[in-house]
């Protein structure tokens, strides 16, 4: 996945396997499934708000507690539908098991975002 700024000359290159935890904030800010084929453009403020969704999904001391959070009514409610449970069933223990490399990459994307994004401008991800 190529991330940049809309104006400037940063970009960040993340492989697909590796965008895991901001699929699932980016899914949870859009209310569907990210497509990791599709283009999209996040304001500043909303970009900020898919990093905040990521510590959130990083704030579960159990997997139990995070699989209730993605999948419960509240969740349903707001996807319209049980849309993480393919991607728990798939990915779940490979997420899990690798929690603090994502709490690593949720922190370096805080600070690159902090470097190249200004507070009025937006950041466009290119998919395939």
């Amino acid at each position: 996945m190529k991330l940049a700024p809309e104006r400037g000359e940063s970009c960040l290159q993340i492989a697909v396997s590796d965008f895991l935890l901001f699929n699932w904030a980016i899914s949870w800010h859009i209310r569907e499934l990210f497509d990791e084929y599709e283009n999209y453009e996040f304001s500043a403020d909303q970009w900020g708000d898919i990093l905040n969704t990521a510590e959130n999904i990083l704030r579960f001391d159990s997997f139990d507690d995070l699989f209730d959070y993605l999948t419960g009514p509240d969740a349903q409610h707001r996807m319209g539908g049980n849309d993480f449970l393919p991607w728990l069933n798939c990915r779940g223990a490979e997420f899990w098991k690798n929690k603090e490399k994502y709490r690593t990459q949720l922190k370096d994307m805080r600070a690159w975002t902090e470097l190249v994004l200004p507070g009025n401008g937006s950041l466009k991800i290119y998919g395939f």
